[in-house]
């Protein structure tokens, strides 16, 4: 499964727990990622990262997530970022690592 396909299956999945319909969800999800790029382009210094917006706005484990999505595209700070947000978040390793996992499993490496 190719990350496209990955992407489609999980939004599909989301939609159905939540009762959307996929063309509501896919719509909005897209209105998210647009409200994301938006908020930064017009953000002053003083408002803050993206990483810190989420934290604020959608809370601790999207915060968390934003910043490994944002750390694999070489953005280290969004990492650092998050210990000085809440050192709590390293709880949600748990997941990547059930993500790990999944993946060597997916490709046959279950080592």
């Amino acid at each position: 499964m190719n990350q496209s396909d990955r992407l489609g299956a999980a939004v599909a999945k989301i939609c159905k727990e939540h009762g959307i319909p996929l063309a509501v969800g896919t719509a909005a999800f897209a209105k998210l990622v647009q409200a994301f790029d938006e908020t930064q382009f017009k953000a002053h210094d003083h408002e803050g990262s993206l990483v810190n917006q989420v934290y604020r706005v959608l809370g601790d484990e999207a915060a968390y997530h934003l910043a490994g999505l944002l750390h694999r595209h070489d953005e280290g700070m969004a990492l650092e970022e998050l210990k000085y947000l809440d050192s709590t978040l390293k709880r949600f390793r748990t997941t990547i690592e059930r993500w790990e996992f999944e993946l060597r499993t997916e490709l046959g490496d279950e080592a």
